[in-house]
């Protein structure tokens, strides 16, 4: 890992150092190019696509799904949303489906539920991606 501004240039100008002014400034313009040319194609097929969420999402949601069936889950108030849910290691955790909150804090520091909430979720046949915050999806880009 880098550690200053100078290291990362030496790094992205590898192999380009002994070049004239002229060929380091075109071999600059076309790397950029390049790269931006490839993210707008990623970022269109993404547009085009029929997926919800960022990759980044749907990979953690299908983990935290998988971990949410191992779960216990007590409902305590079906009105407020209230739930016990009880992980494989004894772990226990409080949630509240209508304030989106969880004792373990995880729905809060990254916008998209824990596998508690999808397992509470789960067990009311709640759509879970609903708890999902609006800045993981693709229709707002």
């Amino acid at each position: 890992m880098t550690t200053n501004i100078s290291e990362v240039f030496n790094n992205v100008l590898k192999g380009a150092r002994s070049l004239l002014i002229t060929a380091l400034v075109q071999l600059t313009f076309f790397r950029l190019n390049g790269y931006f040319v490839a993210r707008r194609e990623l970022g269109a097929n993404r547009l085009a696509s029929t997926e919800r969420f960022t990759p980044y999402v749907d990979a953690q949601i299908q983990a935290r799904v998988v971990k949410a069936g191992l779960m216990e889950i007590v409902l305590y108030d079906h009105v407020q949303g209230l739930f016990h849910v009880k992980s494989r290691r004894g772990q226990t955790h409080r949630l509240n489906l209508h304030e989106k909150k969880c004792t373990c804090g995880k729905t809060l520091i990254y916008g998209f539920p824990c596998s508690h909430m999808i397992a509470a979720c789960q067990h009311r046949c709640v759509d879970f991606r609903l708890f999902v915050e609006g800045y993981y999806t693709t229709h707002l880009l």
